[in-house]
């Protein structure tokens, strides 16, 4: 008898609901003992089998979709935190930097101001990103001047002295070893480096120090 209003109850709701439940069996019926001896006036009716059917599959159905709304929020916040997460530094020499674009024809260096409000040394990024998006032939670096870093993993070497009295000869050649580095690693490529309010005035330093280590300084 239970076997044949768990059918009854599968047909009935198949017939009413169609091809979205075409995965379901009659074994995913549950029947509870008050349903199996329940009838409407008039004989066995369809109001205790649609009853019947639902019990499982809403569940199973709201189910899949929490886990549906999960696994979507779950990919969400994995796509935002890498999204949040600083592009991976790289050494040029003795200092880091983050590179972007391949070109040949220029390496662009910016150096990045004292931030003497804290945070990390990253506004320069975005930048030479746009900078190396606009122009193919030129691979621009966003250099971390001594003591700095991301604010995650990476620093570069040196002192920033609390982001006070920075200018030290020992940060300098730090620098310009990695000015040379550059060089070095691309001899057919212009040299060109800018430097925001500290980074100028110590770009201006290594400069004076070491006369010829970049073509272009702004």
């Amino acid at each position: 008898m239970i076997n044949f209003f768990r059918n009854d109850c599968f047909q009935a709701f198949r017939s009413a609901w169609g091809d979205g439940v075409a995965s379901l069996t009659p074994s995913h019926v549950r029947v509870s003992s008050r349903m199996k001896t329940a009838r409407p006036e008039g004989g066995r009716g369809s109001a205790p089998r649609a009853a019947a059917w639902c019990v499982l599959p809403r569940k199973r159905q709201a189910g899949r979709a929490v886990s549906e709304r999960i696994r979507a929020l779950a990919l969400g916040f994995g796509m935002a935190i890498c999204a949040a997460l600083p592009v991976s530094a790289q050494e040029f020499g003795p200092l880091l930097g983050t590179s972007y674009g391949k070109g040949e024809e220029v390496i662009a260096v910016f150096l990045h101001g004292d931030l003497s409000r804290g945070g990390p040394a990253t506004y320069h990024q975005g930048v030479m990103r746009r900078l190396s998006d606009k122009a193919p032939q030129v691979t621009a670096i966003a250099m971390f001047r001594p003591g700095y870093g991301d604010g995650f993993f990476k620093q570069s070497p040196g002192s920033n002295h609390k982001r006070w009295d920075q200018y030290t000869a020992a940060n300098n050649d730090l620098l310009a070893e990695t000015l040379q580095s550059l060089r070095t690693a691309h001899p057919d490529s212009r040299l060109v480096v800018a430097g925001h309010s500290g980074g100028a005035a110590q770009l201006g330093a290594v400069i004076g120090r070491y006369p010829g280590v970049v073509d272009t300084a702004t």
